[in-house]
C-alpha cells in the first residue's frame, strides 16, 4: 500500500529598510519595502523501492525604492522527482524542474517573461 502526504506551505515578508548611502553621497536617503508571498504544495508519495515527490509554487515579489519606482515579479514553479533504491548502496533519482518567471516595472513599457 502506497503511504502519501500532502503539505501546504505558506509565507509572508514584509521590508522596509534603508539604504546606506555611498561615500560620495552621505546625505542619501534612499528607502526600499518589499513584499515577498510564496506558496507551495507539496506531495509525497512512497512507492515500491521508491519515493515520489511533486511541488507546484508560486512567489510574487511587489518592491517599491523611494515609493517611486516599482517593481512587481512572479514566479510559478514546478518540481517533480522520483528516486528508487537500486540495492544496499545506491539509488537512481530521475526528475524534471520548469520555471516561468514574470516581470513588471514603471522603468519598461514591456511586461518581461522568461521560461
Amino acid at each position: 500500500m502506497n503511504k502519501q502526504e500532502i503539505a501546504f506551505h505558506a509565507q509572508l515578508l514584509q521590508n522596509d529598510r534603508e539604504i546606506q548611502p555611498s561615500i560620495a553621497n552621505t546625505a542619501g536617503t534612499d528607502k526600499l519595502e518589499d513584499i515577498n508571498l510564496r506558496l507551495a504544495l507539496n506531495q509525497h508519495i512512497d512507492v515500491n523501492k521508491g519515493q515520489w515527490d511533486n511541488t507546484l509554487a508560486f512567489i510574487i515579489n511587489d518592491q517599491y525604492f523611494n515609493q517611486d519606482s516599482r517593481v512587481v515579479s512572479q514566479q510559478f514553479s514546478g518540481v517533480t522527482n522520483y528516486e528508487m533504491t537500486l540495492g544496499n548502496t545506491s539509488s537512481l533519482r530521475l526528475g524534471a524542474n520548469v520555471n516561468h518567471f514574470i516581470a513588471e516595472t514603471d522603468n519598461y513599457f514591456e511586461t518581461s517573461q522568461e521560461n
